[in-house]
């Protein structure tokens, strides 16, 4: 870390703000980084960009930038060099590190936190859903399509989906479908069960090893504003694998989807 501080790339003018910009955006369309560049004064974007990338500080997915988990760390230090408040730098970086906080109560934004961690580290090999409503939005899709693309890079993914059966009579039916055809288009196994009320997502490592995750709580895969309540649990591999089972269990019970259920 201290050689990333250190550097001409982290230390010069206008990359803490550049870098914050990304952040509190949290996607930036390439088309805008020039007019973000220019704002903070960075003459050589081009090149700021590549090395950048190379410090795996930011990532690029289509036509978008991301900061990376590196990159945030590196940005909150950056933050406490500039007088942030330390406790509050260190309760950020302590987020950032799994093996620090395995077990973490999620109030809110469970969709968000769970898509966008495939993102930031693309090293699963596969990924197990079980929501009774599925409505992702564009840019979660987008999101989880890039994560499922950088994952692949690395060997092949499995994504199983359980779900409840698609209602055309349903308020709400054409979005729900229109997220079963995405997902569908990469390859997910979509099964479903009339009675199912369960919420749980898992990431699970590939065999040169990544982060293992869950996520179980109250939330559809919707992105919903309701008030939500779940446990984020991390590389705890006693509870993620009865987890698992568990979700077969669920997964044997179910029927393949099909586009004409009710």
């Amino acid at each position: 870390m201290p050689e990333l501080l250190n550097s001409n790339v982290v230390g010069q003018a206008g990359v803490y703000q550049l870098l914050e910009d990304i952040l509190n955006r949290q996607e930036v369309p390439e088309s805008d980084m020039p007019l973000l560049a220019a704002d903070r004064g960075i003459a050589s974007l081009e090149k700021l960009i590549e090395d950048l990338i190379q410090r795996m500080l930011i990532q690029k997915a289509g036509s978008y930038f991301y900061l990376t988990d590196q990159g945030r760390r590196v940005w909150h230090l950056m933050r406490g060099i500039n007088g942030a408040n330390i406790a509050n730098v260190i309760h950020h970086l302590t987020l950032l590190d799994p093996h620090l906080r395995p077990y973490e109560i999620v109030r809110e934004g469970m969709t968000s936190q769970f898509i966008c961690g495939l993102l930031s580290q693309p090293d699963f090999k596969r990924i197990l859903i079980c929501s009774p409503w599925l409505h992702l939005r564009d840019k979660m899709l987008r999101k989880f399509y890039q994560a499922v693309y950088f994952a692949q890079e690395k060997g092949e993914i499995e994504v199983v989906v359980i779900s409840r059966p698609l209602d055309k009579r349903a308020s709400g039916y054409q979005a729900f479908f229109k997220t079963f055809s995405a997902l569908e288009k990469i390859g997910a196994e979509i099964v479903t069960h009339d009675d199912l009320h369960a919420k749980i997502y898992i990431r699970d490592q590939g065999p040169a090893g990544g982060l293992r995750l869950a996520i179980c709580g109250s939330e559809n895969l919707t992105g919903s504003r309701n008030i939500e309540l779940g446990v984020r649990i991390t590389n705890d591999n006693v509870i993620i694998n009865k987890l698992i089972s568990h979700f077969f269990e669920i997964y044997n019970m179910c029927q393949p989807y099909q586009e004409e259920q009710k």
